[in-house]
Parts: C-alpha cells; sequence; structure tokens
C-alpha cells in the first residue's frame, strides 16, 4: 500500500477527500475491486498554491498523504486478498483523475456524493459533477446514507439508445457477480408525477416503432443483451411517467440504478442528458453512468 511510480492497468479508481463521502465510495469500490480481482487505486489529490510555501506546505502535504494511507490501511484490513495502491498527485482533481484514468486504462471510476444528511439527496460535489462531465469510462457515483442489503436489487434503465444498452449490460455483469436481482425499466414519457426540482425532458424512444413499447419488445431486447451475463433473477418493466421519477421510484430499496447518458462530443462535456443530471443528483443509492461507446 505505497504510492507507486505507475498506476497499474485496469485498476479501479476511486477518489478520496477524508469525507465520510468519499470513505463511503473507497468501501464501495474495494468490494466491486475485490469482487472482479483488480487492484483498487485510491487518489487524494493534493492542491497546492503560494500561500502554502515552505513547512506549511510539507506539512498539509504529509497530512494529505497520512490520511490516504490511513484508508488504504482500514480497506487492507477487510479485504486482505485486495492489491491496494495510493496517489497523491499534484493538482485539482478534475485534471489529475483523468490523467490517471488514462494511464492505468481504468474501466470504472469510483466518487463520492457530497453533502450531509438531507442536503445529499440534492446537491453533488462540484468534483463529481465535472468528472462526470468529462471522463467518459464507467463511472458510479455512491449516493445513499446507507449501503442497501446484498439480495437487494440493482435497477437498469433501459431506452433503446447504445448507452442505454451498455447500462443494462454494465448491471447484468455488477448483479451477476454480486448475486443480485435486475430490474430492468422501460420509461415511456407520459404525463405522470415527477418529484419537486428533477428535470422532465427526456430523449423520443427509439426503442420500438410503436408509441409504446410492449413489455414482449422490451422482454426480446433484453434477452438480447443478456445473452453473455449468467443473470438468473431478471425482471423487465415498461413504465409510462416521467422517465427520472419513475427510475428513482423503482430504486428505493435498489443497491445501485444505471442509467445511459445521451450526450455527443464536445456537448457531452457541458451537460448530460437531463435524466441521468436527475438521478446523479438525487436517487437514494448509488448511480451507475455509462455515456455512449
Amino acid at each position: 500500500m505505497s504510492e507507486p511510480q505507475s498506476i497499474p492497468q485496469d485498476a479501479v479508481i476511486v477518489g478520496f477527500d477524508a469525507s465520510d463521502h468519499s470513505r463511503r465510495a473507497v468501501s464501495w469500490a474495494a468490494a466491486e475491486a475485490a469482487s472482479t480481482g483488480r487492484d483498487l487505486v485510491i487518489v487524494q489529490s493534493y492542491e497546492w498554491s503560494v500561500s502554502m510555501i515552505g513547512s506549511y506546505d510539507e506539512r498539509l502535504r504529509r497530512h494529505t498523504s497520512d490520511q490516504v494511507e490511513e484508508m488504504a490501511a482500514e480497506v487492507g484490513v477487510n479485504h486482505p486478498e485486495l492489491s491496494v495502491h495510493t496517489r497523491v498527485p499534484d493538482g485539482r482533481a478534475e485534471e489529475t483523475i483523468p490523467e490517471l484514468l488514462a494511464d492505468s486504462a481504468s474501466r470504472l471510476l469510483v466518487l463520492g456524493a457530497s453533502g450531509l444528511g438531507a442536503v445529499s439527496r440534492v446537491v453533488l460535489g462540484s468534483t463529481a459533477a465535472a468528472l462526470v462531465r468529462t471522463v467518459h469510462v464507467p463511472i458510479v457515483v455512491v449516493r445513499g446514507e446507507q449501503s442497501a442489503p446484498s439480495a437487494a436489487p440493482v435497477i437498469a434503465g433501459l431506452d433503446g439508445t447504445s448507452a442505454g444498452d451498455r447500462a443494462v449490460e454494465f448491471a447484468f455483469d455488477f448483479a451477476a457477480r454480486h448475486g443480485a436481482p435486475v430490474r430492468v425499466v422501460h420509461v415511456v414519457a407520459g404525463t405522470s408525477h415527477a418529484p419537486t426540482g428533477v428535470p422532465t425532458a427526456y430523449p423520443r424512444d427509439p426503442l420500438a416503432e410503436e408509441e409504446t413499447p410492449t413489455e414482449d419488445a422490451v422482454a426480446l431486447r433484453v434477452e438480447r443483451l443478456l445473452a453473455d451475463h449468467p443473470v438468473k433473477d431478471v425482471e423487465t418493466e415498461v413504465v409510462v411517467g416521467q422517465p427520472a421519477g419513475a427510475l428513482m421510484d423503482a430504486a428505493a430499496d435498489a443497491q445501485l440504478l444505471v442509467v445511459g447518458t445521451h450526450g455527443r462530443g464536445l456537448l457531452d462535456r457541458i451537460i448530460l442528458g437531463s435524466v441521468s443530471h436527475a438521478v446523479l443528483y438525487h436517487a437514494p443509492c448509488p448511480v451507475g453512468l455509462l455515456h455512449p461507446q
């Protein structure tokens, strides 16, 4: 558990800042890394400024390093089989984490949501908010005040796009390794209740030519996506309503909600799709976000 010169390839990378929400993110990332046989890299970026010249800078840098090493030691106790590494790069996390992801060819970034108590339901930390717009590997933002039981379902939003398909396959892969049931929810936008402050816009449904796809049409698409994933307990559901609100209702008792985001190119670096934006800010559980491939 030292700070290596290079990042292990295909490691799970998790952001850390010693806050409670980042500690929950590290715990989630450690369990995920252990289940996939990959290394875990805990990253705490160190932001230097001119005012910190001299001994204060040295003390603060040492304190930052001690914090991340203590977190790594705690992970080692809970997951003795896991290879845990730490990095304390100089710079803002919004800049250093994408560089580490590129160096390691990582396929998963885990971040904590911000805020305490009721505030955490409506606030996303500025670092997480920036990274979900600029990083295009799968991202999990760990929301919720406590972990759901292992038997809790994984919810996947299916919308007929390539990002939505990737979200469903990510959910299947996670559920297969953790022995969890999966509920695939396809929401047809309609006039239904949406939580206050949750955006309601949604892209036109490309899943079927019919205005309201049948359960059978959704089930056939899910069956195709399920082919390479040994998940035994899968349910599909077609819901008429506001997509963001319907997905969060479905995730009320979930251990993970996975959705796709539909931005392209430069625009995706500025704004997310309204549904993915809403669940990242409001969901009651960890949220997985998949971009188009």
